[in-house]
């Protein structure tokens, strides 16, 4: 992956302030998702400001109403709806939903706004990949006791989000470079 850092900035200069609010949203979301819930909720929050302030939904709706892809995005949250009929634990149903539902902001930002360009995806996909090393870096050192983490199991290692979830990030990392 050739990166040309200087054109990117040269790039992300001459943007609108929105467009580079937007790019550094999903730069702490790369690097919030391996690495931090904290940073992964201010991305979220950020982003859904910049789309609010940003206005033009006119065209926003226009990219919606063309991309019928968003529209699976938005119903899969509408399962756990439904089976709220078959739920007998209905606090831990709606925890549940109320958990799930800042999930239904992510498609819709990333589906209304003028899409990334291949050198943006590039460089927020390669601050995804480098947070996620970042990530495995501290877990090697919690691994051989660098880190001082009591470790009862291999899956303590992840120190900062699910093992499984980290797990799948690397597995994307490794499909991404």
């Amino acid at each position: 992956m050739s990166l040309s850092h200087t054109s990117f900035f040269h790039e992300f200069r001459n943007l609108d302030i929105h467009r580079k609010i937007y790019l550094i949203g999903l730069f702490v979301m790369a690097i919030g998702l391996p690495l931090s819930s904290f940073l992964t909720s201010s991305a979220k929050f950020l982003l859904a400001i910049n789309w609010l302030v940003e206005r033009d939904f006119k065209s926003k709706l226009r990219r919606l109403n063309s991309s019928k892809i968003i529209y699976l995005f938005l119903v899969l949250p509408l399962v756990h709806i439904l089976w709220l009929i078959n739920t007998t634990d209905y606090l831990g149903a709606l925890h549940d939903l109320k958990i799930k539902i800042p999930l239904l902001i992510i498609p819709i930002i990333l589906g209304t706004i003028k899409p990334l360009s291949f050198k943006e995806l590039r460089w927020v996909l390669t601050v995804f990949v480098f947070a996620v090393f970042a990530g495995t870096t501290v877990s090697l050192a919690v691994l051989t006791g660098i880190y001082n983490v009591e470790v009862r199991d291999i899956r303590d290692i992840s120190i900062f989000i699910s093992h499984i979830r980290f797990g799948l990030m690397i597995v994307l990392s490794i499909i991404i470079t």
